[in-house]
């Protein structure tokens, strides 16, 4: 079953998506393509208790890493380029060209830095304003 909910955050309205034990998707409601539950989906905000708690200290300061059990969907590109993310230490910089590069695209992104965050929701730097 897929569930969904969606937040208020200091970064606009986010929607979560996933399932009763994983989280798969956090969209960016603010941007120009909001996100809609799809056909099936079911919202629930008790799916999100412990995606929404951690959310919460991520934004206030108290958390800089997440321990959430995480599915997230999308194309073998897409995956390449959140686990590559996610290996970037908090608060450090590291430009598309970098993350290309580590990637192995030898013509890869050009210009721009890329300031590391714990949170999920952050990581949509490459994947049109939402995480899958």
């Amino acid at each position: 079953m897929t569930y969904w909910h969606e937040i208020d955050s200091p970064v606009g309205a986010l929607m979560l998506v996933g399932t009763a034990r994983t989280l798969a998707r956090i969209h960016f409601q603010a941007g120009p393509h909001p996100l809609r539950p799809g056909k099936g989906w079911q919202p629930s905000a008790q799916a999100f208790v412990q995606v929404q708690a951690q959310l919460m200290e991520y934004f206030c300061g108290a958390r800089r890493s997440f321990d959430l059990p995480t599915a997230p969907e999308g194309t073998s590109f897409q995956l390449r380029v959140w686990q590559a993310l996610a290996a970037i230490p908090y608060g450090e910089t590291v430009s598309y060209g970098e993350l290309a590069r580590r990637l192995g695209l030898s013509r890869g992104a050009r210009g721009g830095t890329r300031k590391r965050r714990e949170s999920a929701a952050d990581r949509r730097a490459l994947s049109s304003g939402h995480w899958r």
